[in-house]
């Protein structure tokens, strides 16, 4: 109700009852009306629905939470209401002996304080499975910093293990995005990147579009949406048509982002198959096609189609584009 915070479990610490959950503030006004909301998101077609939802703890001014690299919740308590919010405190939730994965917990803490840039590749490449989100994602980020980083990426992706392989995507998806990072010599001089690097990092993501794990190929298709490579060269008419709905959607967003303009009819037949059924598949669609329309590509002829899914969706996206042409959707 009022301005609240909301975070999610790294992987280690305060609690394991807390794994693969959010939590949100609810903050209204007094300690005894406000608390804080635990729940768990999972998916569902090609988006997300809430299975849990519980009090995690209630009777408490919360206005922001947040987990600490030391294992403990962090909550700010305004106290008693906006007369004395001057005697707000900050409260540290532990688990004491209980502490969830406590060794990982202890080593993320002292990771991230000392950070892992100076380590070699090799020693980095290691935290990329790590049981804490925050320090596979510091590992990610400082592999791409690394003159090595691509043939680290290159090794990692093929890993058995969902989030090393992830991880590794989504850097492999950074340097084919803005190759590696510049390091400067004695002489104040450095190495530009080389746009054959951002060439090959692309090149290692590719295959995984069709891997056999649904969320790899989610995230692939996601490292791949930004690599700058010409969308309509990539299998992503054949993934619009994935046993995966949200593989599905994302598909059609990267074609929308990459202005693969070839797949126009396919984002047309995914809308048509999908029958305003799944609204997530429907604003993958509408993004599509408004892509579509800012690259100069007119909506308008879709008036003759049979789907009023696919007449919606051209509406929408040239609502979102001012087109004035939208009248000539209007039915007869």
């Amino acid at each position: 109700a009022g301005p609240s915070g909301l975070t999610y479990h790294p992987g280690t610490g305060f609690l394991e009852t807390e794994d693969n959950h959010f939590l949100i503030c609810d903050y209204r006004g007094s300690g005894a009306n406000s608390g804080i909301f635990s729940f768990e998101m999972k998916p569902s077609g090609a988006g997300m629905e809430m299975t849990e939802n519980r009090k995690l703890s209630w009777g408490i001014g919360a206005t922001d939470v947040e987990y600490s690299y030391d294992g403990k919740l962090i909550v700010t308590d305004f106290m008693n209401g906006w007369t004395s919010h001057e005697k707000g405190r900050v409260l540290a939730l532990s688990a004491g002996d209980k502490t969830w994965r406590a060794a990982e917990a202890a080593e993320a803490g002292k990771l991230i304080k000392e950070g892992i840039g100076n380590l070699p590749a090799a020693d980095v490449a290691k935290y990329l499975k790590h049981p804490d989100m925050r320090v596979r994602l510091r590992a990610q980020i400082a592999l791409t910093r690394k003159q090595d980083g691509l043939k680290t990426f290159m090794d990692s992706v093929k890993s058995a293990d969902q989030m090393e392989r992830i991880h590794s995507l989504w850097g492999l998806g950074i340097l084919a995005r803005r190759g590696p990072v510049p390091v400067p010599t004695n002489d104040g001089f450095a190495t530009l990147p080389d746009k054959r690097d951002r060439q090959v990092a692309a090149d290692q993501i590719i295959p995984f579009l069709e891997h056999e794990d649904e969320e790899t190929r989610v995230q692939a298709i996601r490292s791949i949406a930004t690599s700058g490579i010409p969308g309509d060269n990539l299998p992503l008419s054949v993934l619009t048509t994935d046993k995966s709905l949200r593989v599905r959607a994302e598909a059609a967003i990267a074609i929308g982002r990459m202005g693969a303009i070839g797949q126009f009819s396919t984002i047309c037949e995914m809308l048509r198959a999908n029958d305003n059924k799944d609204v997530f598949i429907r604003h993958a669609g509408i993004f599509a096609l408004q892509k579509f329309a800012e690259k100069g590509t007119p909506l308008s002829g879709v008036k003759a189609d049979k789907s009023a899914a696919v007449r919606l969706a051209a509406v929408v996206a040239m609502r979102r584009t001012h087109d004035p042409k939208v009248w000539l959707l209007v039915p007869d």
